[in-house]
Order: C-alpha cells, then structure tokens, then sequence
C-alpha cells in the first residue's frame, strides 16, 4: 500500500528527469487501440510541446500499470499532465489527448483476463467508452453529471451498454445537478455491484475532483455538492473492492482545493 501524504510530496524530478525516456511499449499500445487523432472541440489547443506532455501523460499510466504488475503494492496513483477519458480511438478533445486510463487498462490485460475502469470524475468518460464499446474483457463504468446538461452532452446516457461482444459491458450512471455525498455513494455501490459480478483481475479508477461543489469547472451548469471530506468515503468504496487498482488524475479545476480532495481521496483508499 502506499502512504497518501507521502506520494502527494513526490518532488517532479523524481518522476520525470533529464534522462528519462518514453517507454517503447507505449507506442505498440497505441496501435493497439488504433489511436489516430482529430480535435472535436475548441477547448484543447495544439501548441509546441502538446504531444510530448501528452505522452508523458501516457506513460506515467502505463508505468503505474507496470509497476503494479511487478511491486509489492495494491495501487498506484498516476499524477498525469493531461486527464485523458474524453479522448476516443481517433478524437482528442475535453483537454484529453491520450486515453491514459484506456492505456492503463489495456497494459493490466496483459497479465489479467478482465478489466474494469470505474470513471468518478464529473464528466463522462465519453472516450473510454467508445474505445471499449464492443468489446468483453473491460467492463467501463462512470458515474457523471447527465448529459442533458453539461459536456460531452451527446454520450453519456443509462441505454449506452455497448454493441457485439460489448453488450452489457458498459455502465452509465447519469446523476443530476446537486448530487451530494449520500446519492453518490448510493450510485457508486450499484457500480461497485456490476464490478464484483464482471470480476475483475485488476482495476483502473479514472479519477476526478471536478466533483467537488467549488469546482469552477462544474459549478457554471449547477455541480455536484461533494465536500473535501466526502472524498475519503468515495476512495474507502472503491478500496472496497481489494483489487489491484492503477488510479489516473483526470478533472479537478480548484486549484485552491485540488490537493486537499486528492489526498482526502487517497487517504479513504490506503
């Protein structure tokens, strides 16, 4: 297990030095989820060191995924640069680039039959789930703000439950605005359920913080009402489960709090 506040004081240098080299397995998962890439929005520009820091991104998942298959631990928190579940298997889009969780997945099936991602940032992992949609060996999960009124608004719906050998694979659980603490645990155990019936070798949690009620990022369209606290109940749920877990940093725009709700959350799962 790790320690919560110890991983939040990991210096960058650490991570990420002047020799450090971007992993050759990284391009082989790529091809593997065909990933090819157009925008699909206005919100995440291309600029001089995009595809680098988007790579770097992916790699810190893959190798939280190595090093859970290899180290004496039950979880890894992958502190990416980029969040990555709004991007599909040829679209960018939502700040995402890369799929990290999807990459995550993909590297934990190769020493598990079955995988799921369970997706607790604000939005819907809109990207994740088109890149698992028909296919049996990843369960895909996300509890999200409906679509009805907040970004990717097209996806994101409880009858999305994949297609072919997909089917039944897919679990949207759409929640309104003002959402607080007990409706949401109450939904994350439903999800929790389908995860326990799938079972799982291992699992990927696409994580967010854009949940919080301060989040400026949800809070335009109404938000969830999620307090700092609350974030340990959530980590302590999913914990629950006693599987490998690779966590991916995806939302959380209140810089103010941000670091506050992450360590309440990785405190509620060590």
């Amino acid at each position: 297990f790790f320690s919560a506040s110890a991983l939040l004081n990991v210096p960058p240098a650490a991570v990420v030095d002047d020799n450090f080299v971007l992993p050759p397995e990284l391009n082989a998962l790529l091809d593997r989820l065909a990933c090819r890439y157009y925008g699909t929005d206005a919100t995440t520009p291309i600029g001089e060191h995009t595809w680098l820091m988007a790579q770097l991104s992916a790699a810190c998942a893959v190798k939280a995924a190595q090093m859970l298959q290899v180290e004496s631990c039950q979880a890894v928190y992958a502190c990416t640069i980029h969040p990555g579940h709004h991007a599909g298997t040829s679209t960018y889009s939502g700040y995402c680039y890369i799929n990290n969780c999807a990459l995550a997945a993909e590297a934990l099936l190769e020493l598990h039959s079955r995988v799921a991602v369970i997706d607790v940032d604000y939005h819907h992992g809109n990207g994740t789930q088109e890149i698992f949609y028909a296919r049996a060996d990843v369960l895909t999960a996300s509890l999200h703000i409906t679509p009805d009124v907040d970004y990717p608004f097209y996806s994101g719906y409880a009858d999305e439950e994949g297609v072919d050998a997909g089917q039944g694979y897919n679990v949207n659980v759409p929640l309104p605005t003002g959402t607080g603490v007990q409706e949401y645990l109450h939904a994350l155990q439903d999800v929790l359920e389908r995860v326990r019936i799938f079972d799982p070798g291992a699992i990927v949690v696409a994580f967010g913080g854009d949940t919080l009620d301060k989040d400026p990022d949800a809070n335009p369209n109404g938000g969830f009402c999620l307090q700092v606290a609350d974030y340990q109940l959530v980590g302590a749920a999913l914990a629950g489960l006693g599987l490998p877990t690779v966590i991916t940093q995806e939302g959380g725009y209140s810089m103010e709090h941000i670091g506050d709700v992450l360590e309440s959350f990785l405190s509620g799962f060590a």
